[in-house]
């Protein structure tokens, strides 16, 4: 499965927000299922033709935030 969604997205998630209106491919579905109600709300009433909305960019780029995971590599056995 390809990324969910690209770094620079977090930056600038208008073209994302464009493809999450209709997801039609897996992963974009997948994404969609893991956004809030209320961004789910707002790309609804998104055109999807117009600047995005301050408040769909925020709570966009604050569920993917909520998606992203830190992590290291452990050292293995010696």
């Amino acid at each position: 499965m390809p990324p969910l969604f690209a770094f620079s997205d977090l930056s600038d998630p208008t073209g994302l927000a464009k493809r999450l209106k209709q997801p039609s491919d897996l992963a974009s579905q997948f994404l969609y299922a893991q956004l809030s109600t209320t961004t789910k709300q707002l790309l609804a009433a998104y055109d999807g033709a117009s600047q995005l909305p301050a408040l769909l960019r925020a709570d966009l780029v604050a569920d993917l935030t909520g998606l992203l995971e830190s992590w290291s590599p452990e050292e293995g056995p010696a």
